[in-house]
């Protein structure tokens, strides 16, 4: 009888000893957890709390670099976008303490685009202007001499836009027009030369800081792209017309997108502009259309090259 109560006995302490070993375990690989929850958000879905499989591979690095205590938890708040560039850590923790009301996806947006600098400061030339996503802000300036292949006259005028955003400008002024509206370019393609000599005319006559925000510099601007078409004449009261309501509900169908929309001057650095069509293809333009966000945002977010969400063809 000892013989057998002894042996429940030691039964009953080995199955304690694997209740603590399950317990311990569980509360181990919840500590563990502490650098992934809030920061590996899917980077697509904000503000969902879903946290993605895998770390891309650059978290992996930082991590393995000793990051520890609050600072790896704070760096863990960045690290699940796969648009994290892990040489921004600092900015993206310093930007954040100046903008504590921000997303942890807008403060890596953000910076990326290049918002923790002032406007015009680091800037980087762009290598390839010829491409039709190519992205011109106040950070990204456009090669001097750069003049693009293929400038062909919109029909019944003067103005020059490459090939196929004159095609697709021409289609949606035609379909307009069935519809009984007037859709009809005011200035497009500026060489270098030609945007210097506006914008120091508006910066003599209004001062260089009310100029910043309503014209670009000269290497700045879309339009020595041969991709951006102002129309119906450069006023707001454009946005409250029909033809606009037309057709800043279907120029993504043609290649088109409004490249300055109203309160996101903050991003794009200037005014709103309903009259700016910048193009991009049919299927870019329907993109960023239905992302609701500017294209400054969208570049970074999924065609900045390097990122894994490039998707440009």
């Amino acid at each position: 009888m000892g013989t057998k109560i002894r042996i429940i006995r030691t039964g009953g302490y080995i199955l304690l000893a694997a209740i603590v070993c399950i317990a311990a375990f569980g509360f181990i690989r919840g500590e563990l957890q502490i650098f992934r929850p809030t920061a590996m958000a899917n980077p697509q879905q904000s503000g969902t709390s879903e946290p993605v499989t895998d770390i891309p591979e650059s978290a992996e690095a930082v991590l393995s670099e000793g990051a520890h205590g609050e600072y790896a938890k704070e760096l863990a708040n960045y690290i699940g976008f796969p648009y994290f560039q892990k040489d921004k850590i600092e900015n993206y923790i310093n930007y954040k303490s100046e903008n504590k009301e921000y997303s942890y996806q807008t403060i890596v947006t953000y910076v990326n685009i290049g918002l923790d600098k002032s406007y015009y400061t680091d800037i980087k030339e762009i290598t390839d202007p010829q491409s039709i996503s190519t992205l011109v802000n106040k950070y990204w300036m456009i090669p001097n001499h750069y003049v693009p292949d293929g400038l062909e006259k919109i029909s019944g005028t003067g103005y020059l836009l490459r090939h196929e955003a004159r095609l697709a400008f021409e289609n949606m002024r035609n379909d307009a027009k069935e519809l009984g509206l007037s859709i009809f370019p005011v200035s497009s393609y500026r060489s270098y030369e030609y945007q210097k000599s506006i914008y120091d005319k508006r910066a003599a006559e209004k001062g260089q800081s009310h100029v910043d925000r309503t014209s670009a510099r000269p290497g700045y601007s879309e339009h020595q792209l041969g991709l951006a078409v102002d129309v119906n004449g450069v006023e707001n009261r454009l946005a409250n017309t029909k033809t606009y309501t037309w057709y800043s509900q279907n120029a993504h169908k043609y290649g088109f997108i409004i490249r300055y929309p109203a309160g996101k001057e903050h991003i794009t650095g200037y005014s709103y502009e309903p009259w700016h069509l910048r193009y991009l293809g049919e299927g870019l333009a329907a993109e960023v259309y239905k992302s609701g966000l500017t294209y400054d945002e969208y570049y970074i977010r999924f065609l900045q090259p390097g990122q894994a969400a490039y998707r440009v063809q």
